[in-house]
């Protein structure tokens, strides 16, 4: 399988960039992020959105997302993947796109915490925690429906006053 790798930090300083992957397909591009938007009461994972070629598009600090804390925060022009999953299209923020590998499959375990790695393979750069992004959009989603319930219990008891 082939894959482009990308780092993601926090990371401590004296430790090497764990490598992170997503199998190449039509469905993958590398963009320049344009102007952002922050969304108010959007998941913590979701940096905001942005106009891509007149579509808006949602941005996932995927290293937040997988569950490594927040990634440095995102300017325009900074590289990124675009990426399509259910039908949806949303920008993964990344810290840096490093290459193109071939990947084969690993007998080692994904780190336990990464809540959005699919398993991980090997490549001439070392291993890879391949992002099940199908589990990205689930992870992203039931956060979205958990704050949504929140705020609608909160403005209920607010509007009752009591």
């Amino acid at each position: 399988m082939d894959l482009i790798t990308f780092a993601l930090l926090p990371r401590p300083a004296d430790q090497p960039d764990r490598l992170f992957g997503l199998e190449l397909s039509e469905e993958l591009e590398v963009v320049p992020l344009g102007p952002i938007t922050r969304v108010p009461r959007a998941p913590a994972a979701i940096v905001g959105v942005m106009n891509l070629k007149g579509q808006v598009v949602s941005l996932v600090d995927l290293a937040r997302a997988v569950g490594l804390g927040p990634c440095a925060p995102p300017r325009p022009g900074d590289p990124s993947l675009l990426v399509r999953v259910v039908g949806c299209r949303m920008v993964l923020c990344v810290d840096r796109i490093l290459d193109v590998e071939r990947g084969a499959p690993s007998h080692t375990l994904p780190e336990a915490g990464l809540t959005v790695i699919a398993k991980v393979v090997e490549t001439g750069a070392g291993q890879v925690h391949l992002v099940d992004l199908e589990r990205l959009m689930d992870q992203l989603s039931a956060q979205i429906a958990l704050d949504n319930a929140r705020f609608e219990g909160g403005s209920l008891v607010e509007e009752d006053g009591q």
